[in-house]
């Protein structure tokens, strides 16, 4: 499916309509438009599900995105809005944005290889998402295995749940991190953030991370209200 002006796309729901890409190839490509509505699909890929591309006011709604051959949603220099999917088994990351502006509400993100979210150059706020076992493969990336990475990047983090990811939680280099009201378990480090200009984590849970729970760097930082818990503190959790 190529779009590139403005639509509107039901589908029955992803229980009832299934959208299913040609081998290694886009399912779905959002290209130099504006005002397109994607909801109600399950959609199948063995490379990418949806690529939206130089578009903006772009809305992913309810939607099932299980075991993409790479990365379930991929936008460059787009506006878009993601809510109500439920990602599942990606080898590479749920949602890859570059030079992209990304609000993702209420969705899941399970079994993943790689990342959740990764972000380059982009404004993206998490609210009220869910993420449950992030792993790192063995590859020439060194960030893989992390929930959320920000790489040159703002990201505000609010109201949402991380569990079981092998590196850290939410990780941002050069970049802006808010984070607030979520709580992090069982990752081996909670919150990093590496010469950004200013970050913030306040009213978060961290428990049974091993290594660092919280972990600024070279940056202005408010730290407030946060609760660790931990049987086996690490260097880093106070």
């Amino acid at each position: 499916v190529h779009v590139d002006k403005s639509l509107v796309i039901q589908g029955q729901g992803p229980g009832g309509t299934t959208l299913t890409g040609a081998v290694n190839e886009m399912t779905v490509t959002i290209e130099d438009t504006s005002e397109v509505t994607l909801s109600g699909f399950t959609i199948e890929s063995t490379r990418n599900a949806v690529v939206v591309q130089t578009s903006t006011q772009v809305l992913l709604q309810d939607l099932l995105l299980e075991s993409s051959g790479q990365t379930a949603i991929s936008a460059d220099h787009s506006q878009l809005q993601i809510a109500q999917v439920d990602f599942r088994d990606h080898p590479y990351a749920a949602i890859d944005a570059q030079a992209s502006t990304a609000e993702i509400v209420d969705c899941t993100f399970t079994d993943l290889t790689g990342y959740g979210i990764r972000l380059n150059s982009s404004d993206a706020t998490v609210l009220s998402c869910q993420f449950d076992t992030v792993v790192f493969q063995p590859t020439t990336d060194d960030h893989d295995g992390t929930c959320i990475f920000a790489d040159d990047s703002t990201l505000t983090v609010d109201d949402t749940d991380i569990s079981t990811c092998t590196r850290v939680g939410i990780y941002g280099i050069d970049s802006d991190l808010e984070v607030a009201n979520s709580t992090i378990q069982d990752c081996a480090n909670g919150v990093a953030g590496i010469a950004g200009a200013a970050s913030s984590v306040t009213d978060c849970t961290f428990s049974e991370v091993p290594l660092f729970g919280i972990l600024l760097v070279d940056q202005d930082v408010v730290i407030t209200g946060n609760t660790i818990e931990a049987t086996d503190p690490g260097p880093g959790t106070c």
